[in-house]
């Protein structure tokens, strides 16, 4: 289902002069996000239009297979990261919609699909966005009005991947605002994927140069059972070894059975390691972080890969990650966003599923009893996180990218009127017009690192420093943590 982002009655956008013959169709932009707290039954499909927010629900037609089924083995995870990278995509298409500038007299529409970070979501989502049925038909798309132009996510590479295998087949543009995996630059396997990040080589050299800055030689690693992980982990061996660091131990998480984490938990203790570098989500890890033995770890110096993003948004976690180090993209400045966040309520927007379920589970309280801005001000200021943009900067670019690969193919005269949108526009010429090219990194300050690296365990200085890769195959540590 497509729809209007604050169209007029005419279909274009309000303040703007319709110019002679001009174009108030309707093209879209679509984002794979992973908001759910967990894997359900449903695919959720939020349309937001000039009436307000609707929903519809509609059943995974995909079935999954026994592992995929077992993976999750603890039920909740906190998921406001992800609520703050959908809330910062809707952001950019309406300040996209409302520039003069840029796409004139185009309205970017969107759907929004959470896979609940099932690869098989994503791949049901993404064949519903290109049939625009209900239920996924392949080769066939019932489209009335609009166009689909460009699909954005995943965040998670091993998501992204199925999702390119299918995109890339029929030349949709896809841009991941997460993925790192080395296997997407491809460009035969997926000439039409790109990312706004560096691929893992970046991420994968700048752990070993922290070690090697810091003396540290003799280290365990964990990974996760994807694919994604076992390639990155496996070069990631490669280039330890090559430097002279010993690896203690490797523990994969598979996410099937909590007598394993146990077992990884009494593994960690016992080792001589004081180093830990994790390469997994945090779907695989998370158990790991409720076993018992887990509080006895904060001796541990934790390296954590950008595939953790999200434990920062719980205070379960600081006790044993307190004073360790977490990789990071770059944080960039997205003005207005903060305020747009703050507003962004379940009494404003009652009929929105994704923020009802989180301030349900939260707040406890829905609809006309949430206050807004109080809860966020208070309880849930630290959760948003609404000063630290790194991976929302990321899916803001990215919305960013397509709005201007469009612009292009609109100088160019590529759809002038709705007869030559529909007759012109095909999903390969917006991958033409797209370029390697990003929206350039804002620089983050630098810290300094001293050798002799000592991890601090006090509980309430709630501090961790976060290394942002840069594009230029440097590193710099910024301060991104917590104080009370």
């Amino acid at each position: 289902m497509s729809s209007r982002t604050g169209t007029g009655a005419a279909g274009q956008r309000p303040g703007r002069r319709a110019a002679p013959g001009g174009l108030g169709d309707l093209l879209e932009a679509v984002i794979e996000t992973r908001v759910g707290l967990q894997a359900g039954a449903v695919i959720k499909r939020l349309v937001i239009g000039p009436q307000g927010t609707t929903e519809e629900f509609s059943p995974i037609a995909t079935v999954q297979p026994k592992s995929a089924q077992r993976r999750r083995v603890i039920g909740r995870l906190p998921a406001f990261n992800y609520l703050r990278h959908l809330l910062a995509f809707v952001f950019a298409i309406e300040e996209i919609n409302k520039n003069p500038k840029l796409l004139p007299n185009i309205t970017l529409g969107f759907q929004v699909y959470d896979t609940c970070s099932i690869d098989t979501g994503s791949v049901d989502g993404l064949l519903r966005i290109l049939s625009g049925t209900q239920n996924p038909v392949t080769k066939y798309s019932c489209y009335k009005r609009g166009q689909v132009a460009a699909i954005i996510g995943h965040m998670l590479s091993s998501s992204s991947v199925v999702m390119a295998q299918v995109a890339s087949i029929h030349r949709y543009p896809q841009i991941s605002y997460g993925a790192m995996d080395l296997v997407l630059s491809d460009r035969l396997q997926f000439p039409s994927f790109y990312r706004v990040v560096p691929d893992e080589r970046y991420e994968q050299d700048a752990i070993v140069q922290l070690l090697l800055h810091f003396g540290w030689r003799w280290v365990g690693l964990i990974a996760s059972v994807e694919d994604s992980s076992q390639r990155a982990s496996k070069v990631l061996r490669e280039k330890l070894t090559k430097e002279g660091i010993c690896l203690e131990y490797l523990i994969t998480c598979s996410g099937t059975s909590l007598d394993s984490y146990q077992e990884a938990v009494k593994a960690i203790q016992s080792s001589s390691s004081t180093v830990v570098v994790v390469y997994s989500s945090l779907m695989y890890f998370g158990p790991l972080m409720y076993s018992e033995g887990w509080s006895s770890l904060a001796n541990k110096v934790w390296i954590v890969s950008l595939t953790m993003d999200i434990f920062t948004e719980t205070n379960i976690y600081w006790g044993v990650f307190n004073g360790s180090l977490m990789m990071s993209f770059p944080r960039g400045e997205i003005p207005g966003l903060k305020e747009f966040l703050f507003t962004a309520t379940p009494a404003l927007y009652p009929s929105n599923p994704f923020l009802r379920d989180l301030w349900v589970s939260e707040f406890g309280c829905s609809g006309s009893n949430c206050l807004g801005k109080k809860y966020l001000q208070t309880v849930g200021l630290s959760l948003y996180d609404v000063n630290n943009f790194h991976v929302t900067y990321n899916v803001y670019k990215s919305v960013y990218v397509v709005a201007h690969a469009l612009h292009n193919m609109y100088q160019m005269g590529e759809f002038t009127s709705v007869s030559s949108l529909k007759k012109n526009f095909h999903p390969w010429k917006v991958t033409q017009a797209l370029t390697e090219k990003t929206l350039e990194h804002i620089p983050c300050e630098p810290f300094s690192c001293l050798l002799g690296y000592v991890k601090p365990v006090q509980p309430m200085n709630r501090r961790l420093v976060a290394v942002a890769l840069l594009p230029a195959e440097r590193w710099v540590a910024i301060d991104w943590g917590m104080k009370t």
